[in-house]
C-alpha cells in the first residue's frame, strides 16, 4: 500500500460522529492541527485499510467495535481505494 495521508478532511477536523465514542481534546502536538484526534483515526484506519481484523483493531486502542466499524466505512475504504496496491 502507499503512503497514508490523514484520513481526515482537508480542514483536519474530526467528523461529527467521531465525537460520540471520542471526545475533542485539542491540537496534535505533533502537526499542529486543530483536531488531535487524527492521529488515532489515521492509526485505526491504517491498519483496518491493511486487511487488519476490526475486533483486534478496537482492543488495542479500546474503542468499541462500532466505532471502528465506522472508521473503516468513512476513513478506511476510501484510504484503500485511492491507494496504490
Amino acid at each position: 500500500m502507499g503512503e497514508v495521508t490523514c484520513a481526515l478532511d482537508d480542514d483536519q477536523t474530526a467528523p461529527g460522529w467521531v465525537d460520540e465514542c471520542y471526545p475533542p481534546h485539542g491540537r496534535c502536538g505533533f502537526c499542529n492541527s486543530p483536531d488531535a484526534r487524527h492521529r488515532v483515526l489515521d492509526a485505526v484506519a491504517s491498519r483496518l485499510a491493511a486487511g487488519e481484523p476490526a475486533r483486534s483493531v478496537a482492543d488495542d486502542y479500546d474503542l468499541p467495535l462500532r466505532f471502528v466499524g465506522r472508521v473503516f466505512r468513512d476513513l478506511a475504504l476510501p484510504m484503500k481505494e485511492n491507494s496504490d496496491v
